[in-house]
């Protein structure tokens, strides 16, 4: 049934939009976390 409901809801093109905005948000958060961790990391590890 939410399967349903969400199909129909993503059809609005705001909440598509808003859905592709949150996920590209939530990847460069994730890459910029990775890439400051990899690098607190060399500099403890010299």
């Amino acid at each position: 049934m939410w399967c349903c409901f969400w199909e129909e809801e993503v059809d609005h093109p705001k909440i598509k939009t808003a859905v592709s905005v949150m996920m590209n948000l939530s990847f460069l958060c994730g890459t910029v976390l990775f890439l400051w961790r990899l690098k607190t990391f060399t500099n403890t590890a010299r």
